[in-house]
């Protein structure tokens, strides 16, 4: 497996896009941030709820797609290996994976 180093692509013209889920219900007006979902590089945000379509048909129905920055991205990535770790030591207390 290669690790990825930020920024792991070339051309200039490409974003980071976040497809996220947001708060639903009565009392919620806007769409407020709830979790991430997937992640993808495109040229516009149009390219990128394209994409998004393919991979989660009506996810525009209770999820949100907005420009991130390689920053917001290396955050989630270390807070993400930050649960998988605190994962593994509560498998490997229980026994659960050797």
């Amino acid at each position: 497996m290669k690790q990825l180093s930020l920024p792991f692509f070339e051309d200039k013209n490409l974003y980071i896009y976040e497809l996220y889920s947001y708060v639903v219900g009565p009392l919620t007006t806007s769409k407020t941030y709830r979790n991430s979902v997937d992640f993808t590089l495109a040229r516009n945000i149009a390219e990128a709820e394209e994409f998004f379509l393919v991979q989660y048909p009506g996810w525009w129905k209770t999820m949100a797609v907005k420009k991130v920055d390689s920053e917001f991205l290396s955050n989630k990535i270390s807070f993400l290996e930050d649960q998988l770790q605190t994962c593994k030591f509560i498998a490997k207390a229980y026994s659960i994976v050797e």
